[in-house]
């Protein structure tokens, strides 16, 4: 990996880990009263982040990046040869 290919799947994993974890939360323990309103804002945020992590890693971002590191390493072709015009008459001055 280059130097910051590995920060990419750490933070994803970091996200799944926290809305798993937040789940097992939410259910085994009751949520307070007090902080319902922000527990709840806290579970839609970490979600949203979820499912851009999903959408990442198994929709067309992910598909994009391999096909533009596929186009950065393949040797470009060599350019086709140019055709020179030629008069017809050699001789003729303009």
């Amino acid at each position: 990996m280059n130097g910051g290919d590995w920060v990419r799947p750490i933070l994803a994993l970091l996200i799944v880990a926290c809305i798993c974890a937040f789940a097992v939360f939410a259910g085994i323990y009751t949520l307070p009263q007090a902080n319902e309103k922000f527990l709840w804002f806290v579970l839609g945020a970490m979600t949203t982040k979820f499912s851009g992590v999903f959408d990442y890693y198994f929709g067309s971002s992910r598909s994009a990046e391999r096909s533009a590191d596929r186009l950065a390493a393949a040797t470009p072709a060599a350019p086709p040869p140019t055709v020179a015009q030629v008069t017809a008459d050699p001789e003729k001055k303009s």
